[in-house]
């Protein structure tokens, strides 16, 4: 709806499933396809748990090396607000909780 286009138009276009799970595209050089340059995420308000939980994925919590190649990939990481353990851990249930609902 916040693209104003159908949703299976959306799913073409934007998703694509890995591992089971849908998954939002990205560009050749690693961008997310909902991001605008301009005017940033064009969802954020309503970004999916994938977005939500970024950067707090396993893979970059793995060690503090794993999350220093994340920051210089991602200009957001180490700046801005710091959130809580307990914060990160609650939004990485819900991710959890969200896949199995949607399984």
């Amino acid at each position: 709806q916040r693209l104003k286009i159908p949703e299976d138009k959306f799913r073409i276009e934007y998703l694509y499933e890995s591992k089971g799970r849908l998954s939002i595209k990205e560009h050749s050089n690693g961008e997310c396809f909902l991001l605008d340059k301009n005017k940033g995420c064009m969802v954020y308000d309503i970004r999916p748990t994938q977005c939500r939980t970024w950067p707090w994925w396993e893979q970059n919590l793995k060690s503090k090396e794993a999350w220093n190649t994340c920051a210089e990939e991602c200009e957001g990481i180490n700046k801005g607000r710091k959130h809580s353990a307990s914060f990160i851990i609650t939004e990485l249930e819900k991710d959890k909780n969200s896949e199995k609902e949607n399984k």
